[in-house]
């Protein structure tokens, strides 16, 4: 899934970027930005692997530009960390 192909890259609208392959969304992302079609600022890529983080920021260091990402592997480990310690700390699974 990508924002639509007809955009004008000089109104600065957001582009998120989604492909069933982690690796695609980012080679999608490169190819985007490289040939004009979004403004580095104005993309974000969705990940669901965790390796894909790691390649949006070579990217970005190639690049000399952020990009940005949300990533649902991240996601889940930072809520499933949050439980792991409220368990250990003794938080009741209802307050959690």
């Amino acid at each position: 899934m990508i924002d639509d192909f007809s955009r004008d890259p000089d109104k600065d609208l957001p582009c998120c970027v989604y492909q069933n392959q982690t690796a695609d969304t980012v080679n999608t992302i490169r190819s985007l930005i490289l040939s004009g079609g979004v403004k580095p600022k104005m993309c974000c890529g969705l990940l669901d692997k965790a390796s894909g983080m790691e390649d949006i920021e070579h990217l970005s260091r190639d690049l000399k530009n952020n990009i940005s990402y949300v990533c649902s592997a991240k996601i889940y480990d930072d809520l499933f960390k949050f439980v792991r310690c409220e368990i250990r700390d003794g938080v009741s699974n209802k307050e959690i």
